[in-house]
């Protein structure tokens, strides 16, 4: 069963899917403000040929059911079928990517005239403090990375089961000299990368904003806490309604949260990467992320 359009391409179409549906699937995305309820009556398609199964005519004016216009949320494929995609129907998003310069935004956070105090802490630890083992220092890795940090005045601190996997290899790659990078928690530091050799200076963080509309990253140095620079996209789950609402029902009534994760997640890995590329930045330079956004966003 296809969809074919006026170009002539044609698209698989399942019958337990309406047009929209089948349409998004082929990453043709028709305008539905309303996340495809049959509430907005802007996901107008035309049929030309084949057969359909179709409700909610009440949105549409007399002259366009006869010109063959229907909702793509609520009409389904019984066949092949022919579809013509008004201008108004085609939904256009921006996906152009700014990246600029941010000297106004610097000079307001430093107008605050706050401490920079980051999450996180770098440390680079060598002899005298991180020594390879001998016949009367046998003690493990991970008790020797401990004392080490003890000795900087870090005490009781966690290091996950993700840090141990490679703990081994890191350490002795740059002979016992690496760089720990650390995260305060309401618990206490624990430790979320350790890496060979010395990258102290390298600090990094990401601060994410998810809006309804856009989605901003701003790249700031951890040391001093400069804004280095913003890259902002339009938020790619408008495909999947133009607002809050309807990006609810779509995840609640028609199973669309992973979408709507996959989509968001797109866009802020298609923002990170050339802040990286620009700035020459490995994903070790990265020593934070925080991301806010309104309770929808967040969950």
């Amino acid at each position: 069963m296809k969809i074919v359009l006026p170009s002539g391409e044609a698209v698989e179409a399942s019958p337990n899917l309406s047009l929209l549906e089948n349409l998004k699937k082929a990453k043709l995305h028709i305008t539905a403000p309303c996340g495809g309820n049959g509430v907005c009556g802007r996901c107008k398609l035309i049929v030309k040929e084949g057969e359909y199964k179709t409700r909610l005519r009440e949105k549409l004016p007399e002259k366009e059911i006869e010109e063959g216009y229907v909702l793509a949320c609520q009409t389904y494929p019984r066949g092949d079928i022919k579809v013509e995609i008004p201008r108004t129907s085609i939904l256009r998003v921006e996906g152009k990517i700014e990246v600029g310069r941010a000297e106004e935004l610097e000079a307001l956070f430093k107008s605050f005239n706050v401490d920079i105090s980051p999450i996180t802490t770098k440390l680079y630890l060598t002899e005298p403090e991180l020594t390879p083992p001998t016949l009367d220092d046998n003690i493990s890795d991970l008790e020797r990375l401990k004392r080490a940090l003890a000795e900087r005045g870090f005490y009781e601190v966690k290091v996950p089961f993700r840090v141990l996997e490679d703990l081994a290899h890191n350490m002795r790659q740059e002979n016992w000299k690496v760089t720990v990078s650390m995260l305060s928690t309401e618990c206490g530091e624990e430790v979320v990368r350790i890496a060979p050799g010395r990258s102290e200076a390298c600090r990094y963080g990401l601060a994410i904003d998810i809006g309804t509309t856009t989605v901003v990253v701003y790249l700031v140095y951890l040391i001093n806490g400069r804004l280095i620079d913003i890259a902002s996209i339009y938020n790619y789950q408008i495909i999947y309604g133009e607002d809050v609402i309807s990006r609810i029902v779509y995840a609640t009534e028609h199973g669309g949260l992973k979408e709507l994760q996959d989509a968001v997640m797109q866009d802020i890995n298609s923002l990170i990467e050339p802040l990286k590329e620009r700035y020459n930045l490995s994903d070790e330079c990265i020593d934070s992320i925080v991301i806010a956004g309104n309770t929808t966003m967040t969950q």
